[in-house]
């Protein structure tokens, strides 16, 4: 732990609490400005946008149910940001083939942020860091070999898998091989 002197309380504490700032967080801004970044991919293809209100409300249902399966784990800003703002990229990606840039980036940030309160109030902090660097790289490596193949993968999954790699790679590298294998299933 980086910091000594927290109780295991104290973490927990600090765990439930950078949870739900994260969840108000990404509520107001897909509230103030969140919404539009997909209003855009669906035009470009003819179907209508889902609407603020549909968008808060779906995020806001995922989040809460990630916070509470989440509750007291280092790394909850992470999983709660990809639950959260993933669940609205997936929606997009499935009606137009397309992963919106604004949501990996919001994806990515989160993941960040959550690897530095995962570092701040684990005891495992080294090992959280490495596997958020490794696991960022065990997934980007070979999305990107595929992304160079005849009918292999998009940019947009090139851009999403580091972020996806180290919120699992600071669980583990074991964690993030494995969920990196089960994602081609």
């Amino acid at each position: 732990m980086i910091v000594e002197w927290l109780s295991p309380r104290i973490s927990a504490d600090l765990s439930l609490v950078s949870g739900f700032l994260t969840w108000i967080i990404i509520l107001w801004w897909l509230w103030h400005s969140g919404w539009r970044v997909q209003r855009r991919y669906f035009i470009e293809v003819s179907q209508k946008p889902l609407s603020r209100n549909a968008i808060v409300w779906v995020a806001g249902i995922v989040g809460a149910v990630f916070f509470v399966g989440a509750q007291m784990r280092p790394g909850m800003p992470s999983v709660m940001t990809v639950a959260m703002i993933g669940a609205l990229s997936g929606y997009v990606d499935a009606r137009t083939h397309r992963l919106p840039n604004m949501y990996t980036v919001a994806m990515g940030l989160g993941v960040v942020i959550g690897a530095v309160v995962g570092c701040l109030i684990s005891p495992l902090w080294l090992d959280r860091l490495l596997g958020f660097a490794v696991g960022a790289l065990i997934w980007f490596i070979p999305v990107a070999i595929l992304n160079r193949l005849p009918g292999g993968m998009g940019g947009g999954d090139v851009k999403l898998a580091p972020v996806l790699g180290a919120m699992v790679g600071s669980v583990g590298l074991h964690a993030a091989v494995f969920a990196l294998a089960l994602s081609f299933v």
